[in-house]
């Protein structure tokens, strides 16, 4: 009996202190990504895309198709629609701000988060397994994703649980026990998510662990494990309705665009300018794996002298095949490789929990390429708000003190972990001053802000058509509202011409076109200069109403 009871409370005491740990992880990511949240305008151009998509389905309460206006969108599944639709209906409905629609992202990005501490702590113990998480949490890449109302936070929190689960039946067979019904129920529901959300890439990931791990041990039976002949059914039942739904409703079209069209043109060409060459990845890192560069580059030595450790094993199978696949595919964008970033950072805690202080060319290699993206950043915080916006922000500046504080205080603590403290502290403060301060105050890069603003403050009517010639942004369908007519100078003229509520934002490069077109005379009703950032060009509008 005082056996017994004594297990109770060290079960009790044990989910008492995973609590504790969950909670600590859902207050430091709240913390990180809360700030710029609400504060950053909408960006284009695919989370524009997405959002405006999400609230057409709120429109219409259509939940299969999927458009942007009249313009069907094809290229993704339907998954992170459903759920910024659902996110928006319960936060404004179809008024709802940009920010209703990036709280998925942060969701998706904080459980990454909790399912990269339930894998440090079950490979490599507890110490390590949430130093791994609140260092994924810290980078600059996650931080920034989990502020989008894009497919690529939620993407990470399934394939990091598919991942998991995988991870987790690999250790039960090494060590001779049965995995549980919820770890196979994990990796087949996280399966079936994750093509929800986008399609195959989980199968790239996963099955690029698998391989790797097959290749060194020479057999797949662990595999069976995870019970397919329960899973597969799980998953066709999860996934098939709505492919088919969107089979039947496009004749086809979807898998025709999405798979042969958007997938495969990526994997051979580089898509919309968006092409580099092997190695992007890694000079990224230096600065989407920020402020964690500097415990990275001293724990790769670390994950070579362990790789045959089944734990280290299952990280590198999970991080450098995937990694060589990404490097050569043609078409690269830096969140291409958001998904290896949780073996990256558990590879790292797992380092930083056994490993002692760096050697000094080490560390000084480390500190270096930490300091570069933290200074500039830094010189942002202090100095672009005010050049740029003309004004100061004092939360900025405070923000901007107090890393600066900490860098001062980092080379002078005894401890490699009050350096590392300090250093991600001092990071925080920065990347959450950048996303709350600096980047809303670039006016000029929020064009389609601008555009709203003037328009609610001149337009002649309350309501009326909006016509947009040469300025054809996604921000501006999503700001303007759905109705807006995307046309050219031409088409501007006609709707102008035709209603005396109606508004014309004309690009300098469609004005005299405009002018030509018109049938009856219009008056300027303000002007819009700023910067488009998607296609590196500046931008003058003008809008025109009805004289």
């Amino acid at each position: 009996m005082p056996g017994t009871f004594t297990a109770i409370l060290m079960t009790i005491r044990t989910q008492a202190q995973a609590v504790a740990q969950g909670l600590a992880l859902v207050l430091l990511c709240l913390a990180l990504y809360l700030p710029g949240l609400t504060a950053l305008p909408v960006v284009d151009r695919d989370e524009a895309r997405f959002a405006q998509a999400s609230r057409q389905m709120v429109e219409s309460g259509d939940p299969i198709a999927i458009h942007f206006q009249n313009e069907s969108r094809l290229k993704k599944p339907i998954g992170i629609y459903w759920l910024q639709a659902a996110s928006a209906s319960a936060l404004g409905g179809v008024t709802a701000p940009i920010w209703a629609y990036r709280v998925p992202s942060l969701i998706g990005a904080t459980i990454a988060v909790l399912l990269t501490a339930w894998i440090g702590i079950r490979l490599f113990g507890t110490t390590a397994g949430m130093t791994a998480a609140a260092i994924l949490a810290g980078t600059v890449l996650l931080g920034y994703e989990a502020r989008q109302a894009k497919t690529d936070a939620v993407l990470l929190a399934t394939i990091v649980a598919v991942q998991g689960a995988l991870a987790a039946r690999w250790q039960d067979h090494r060590e001779g026990r049965k995995t549980s019904l919820g770890v196979i129920l994990t990796f087949w529901v996280g399966l079936a998510a994750s093509i929800l959300v986008k399609g195959p890439i989980v199968l790239l990931v996963s099955g690029a662990t698998i391989a790797a791990l097959a290749a060194v041990e020479r057999q797949v039976r662990w595999l069976a494990g995870l019970r397919p002949r329960l899973g597969l059914p799980l998953l066709l039942v999860l996934v098939l309705p709505w492919f088919i739904a969107i089979m039947i409703q496009t004749g086809g079209a979807f898998f025709h665009e999405s798979v042969g069209h958007d997938l495969v043109d990526k994997m051979v060409s580089s898509q919309e300018t968006h092409g580099a060459w092997p190695g992007y990845y890694v000079a990224a890192f230096l600065l989407t794996f920020w402020p964690y560069t500097l415990l990275a580059i001293p724990a790769a030595p670390w994950a070579w002298r362990h790789r045959r450790e089944p734990a280290v094993l299952f990280c590198l199978a999970w991080l450098v095949p995937a990694w060589l696949i990404f490097e050569l595919v043609p078409t690269k964008l830096p969140h291409y490789v958001l998904p290896l970033y949780p073996a990256l950072a558990l590879l790292t805690g797992a380092a930083a929990a056994a490993m002692p202080a760096p050697g000094r060319r080490l560390s000084t290699l480390a500190l270096v390429v930490w300091a570069i993206p933290g200074i500039a950043l830094l010189a942002a915080l202090l100095g672009l708000v005010p050049v740029v916006s003309g004004r100061l922000q004092p939360g900025a500046i405070g923000l901007a003190v107090g890393a600066a504080a900490l860098l001062w205080l980092a080379p002078r603590q005894t401890r490699l972990s009050n350096k590392m403290m300090a250093l991600a502290l001092a990071g925080g403060l920065i990347t959450g001053g950048a996303f709350q301060f600096v980047l809303p105050s670039l006016d000029p890069a929020w064009v389609s802000d601008a555009v709203k603003a003037r328009i609610d403050a001149v337009r002649p009517c309350p309501t009326g058509p909006i016509a947009a010639a040469g300025y054809t942004e996604p921000s501006l369908v999503f700001d303007v509202g759905t109705g807006i007519q995307l046309t050219d100078g031409s088409g501007a003229a006609a709707i102008v011409g035709a209603d005396a509520c109606a508004v014309a934002v004309v690009d300098i490069t469609q004005d005299a076109a405009f002018h030509t077109a018109l049938s009856t005379a219009v008056r300027t009703l303000g002007q819009v200069r700023g910067f488009n950032y998607s296609r590196g060009k500046p931008v003058d509008l003008t809008l025109y109403a009805r004289q």
